[in-house]
Order: C-alpha cells, then structure tokens, then sequence
C-alpha cells in the first residue's frame, strides 16, 4: 500500500533492541519511545517526534492505538486515531483487498 510506518509506544531507549529481537524493527521506518521524546503519551511529543522523522504531516497520518493515551496523544498532534485490532483496519478504512 506505499504505507510509511511508525512505531509510537510509551517504552524505554531498549525499544528498538525489543522490536529486534522479536523481528519487528524492520517492519519499521522510524521508532519513538516515549523516552526518545522526553514525555510519554498523552503527550503529543512523541507522535510530533515520529511526524518529524517521517517529514509527514499530521492531516496525513493515522495512528492506531490500544489506550485512551493513544487517542488523547494522537488527537493532541493532530492525528486521525483509529482503534485495534488491525485485522479490521482494512474494513474500517474501506481499504478490504480484492
């Protein structure tokens, strides 16, 4: 789908190591640790770090998200949120493959 994607979580500096070593990392174009930004969410700054990194704006952007933190972050950047599981993101955005 030429999607960019982000990894936004309220983790510490190890996530990258963690999504490693679970063989997530790659699947990754940027990830932002609520450490990285120096705040975690609801604070918008570590989906505004993640926005930076991607040189995407926020109109542009979708985060998906597990917790009433992820929605009040996203909404707080300027994000469009959608909730999970991802297995119905598809459905839900109109996107269902042929």
């Amino acid at each position: 789908m030429g999607l960019r994607l982000a990894c936004v979580a309220n983790w510490d500096m190890s996530l990258p190591e963690h999504l490693a070593s679970v063989g997530l990392a790659s699947r990754f174009d940027v990830i932002v640790s609520s450490a990285d930004a120096l705040a975690p969410k609801p604070n918008p700054a570590p989906f505004q770090m993640a926005l930076a990194l991607l040189d995407v704006q926020p109109t542009r952007a979708l985060h998906i998200g597990d917790s009433e933190a992820d929605w009040l972050g996203a909404a707080a950047a300027g994000l469009r949120f959608a909730p999970t599981p991802m297995s119905t993101l598809p459905a839900r955005l109109g996107a269902e493959a042929a």
